[in-house]
């Protein structure tokens, strides 16, 4: 569902402590407020252990790499 972004990263979170992937996706606060009460800082809390750096590739897209 639109706005679901950052619960479908958290919910990845064993692939990401294994194999630590490139991460690509939309982030549209409105929705993920909205829908999912997240927020971008929710994901920078939990993101932060597994030392990604990010990069905003448009106005809604990012990647963690």
């Amino acid at each position: 569902a639109q706005g679901a972004d950052i619960d479908c990263i958290i919910g990845a979170e064993k692939i990401i402590e294994k194999y630590h992937p490139v991460i690509v996706f939309e982030y549209e606060e409105e929705f993920s407020t909205k829908n999912y009460g997240r927020n971008f800082s929710d994901l920078d809390k939990f993101i932060a252990p597994y030392n990604y750096s990010r990069k905003q590739l448009f106005e809604q897209n990012w990647l963690f790499y």
